[in-house]
């Protein structure tokens, strides 16, 4: 399945992907994430993120960094581990430089949802991309 977000943002390009491409302090862009905690450095390296869930609670969400392409301003991430009812996510995430100063980005998630989490998943993931789309402007 596939979920995808493409927002137009009144920010630099060069600004948005400086935040991005570090692949860490999730929680000043993300509000339900309060805590990242990143192991390693550019591609291969994992981060921890800690969310606050609608009922309070916490969980964690461990993520890989796949692919970091600087020229291309792309990104790709694995969701590896989690509360989330999948079997595998990796989201493509894309920062292109429009005129006045505006930034084209793209979220683009391909996940296998386990039995009955299809909606769920797609939804979540379209949320969370609109609020990082937010968060980043």
């Amino acid at each position: 399945m596939q979920a995808t977000v493409k927002q137009t943002l009144n920010a630099s390009a060069d600004k948005i992907w400086e935040i991005l491409r570090t692949f860490d302090k999730v929680e000043t862009y993300i509000s339900m994430v309060t805590k990242t905690e990143l192991d390693g450095q550019g591609v291969g390296s994992q981060r921890t993120c800690t969310a606050m869930n609608p009922d309070g609670s916490t969980s964690k969400i461990v993520e890989k960094l796949d692919y970091l392409n600087d020229d291309e301003k792309t990104m790709k991430i694995s969701i590896i581990d989690g509360p989330l009812p999948l079997n595998s996510a990796i989201v493509t995430i894309k920062v292109g430089a429009l005129e006045d100063n505006k930034t084209e980005l793209e979220f683009d998630a391909i996940f296998d949802p386990k039995p009955g989490a299809e909606e769920e998943l797609k939804k979540g993931f379209q949320g969370v991309f609109q609020v990082a789309a937010q968060g980043l402007e």
